[in-house]
């Protein structure tokens, strides 16, 4: 019997000492995936352009490109970023996001609860 209340007392003191860190601790994030299909990569420096510049928006939690398949794949969390700012962010590039009907512009979600990013 003091082996579970000390179990309990050790449990209630973890809580305790998280909760001035706000509930975000125990609550981890979610995180959404989505592909646009991408026209005007020629080359190995675009796919590293539009990563680096898509990784630095507030939100994401990675992107990979891909002048061969024209396509890029974002990671991010739909809280703190929406799909139309990633597509702008692209576009500001000079690059175009495909948007019409059979494009890969699809969000999936992934049920993933992250925790602990700093972006």
């Amino acid at each position: 019997m003091k082996k579970k209340a000390a179990i309990f007392g050790f449990i209630l003191l973890a809580i305790l000492a998280v909760l001035p860190f706000g509930l975000d601790i125990l609550m981890p994030e979610k995180v959404n995936k989505v592909e646009f299909a991408v026209d005007g990569m020629t080359c190995e420096a675009c796919e590293v352009t539009l990563t680096k510049t898509v990784e630095r928006l507030p939100g994401v939690v990675s992107a990979t490109f891909s002048h061969t398949e024209k396509l890029g794949t974002i990671i991010y969390k739909p809280k703190d970023i929406g799909m139309s700012q990633l597509a702008q962010a692209i576009e500001d590039k000079d690059y175009i996001v495909l948007k019409q009907k059979g494009s890969k512009m699809t969000v999936i979600d992934m049920g993933i609860q992250m925790q602990g990013l700093g972006k």
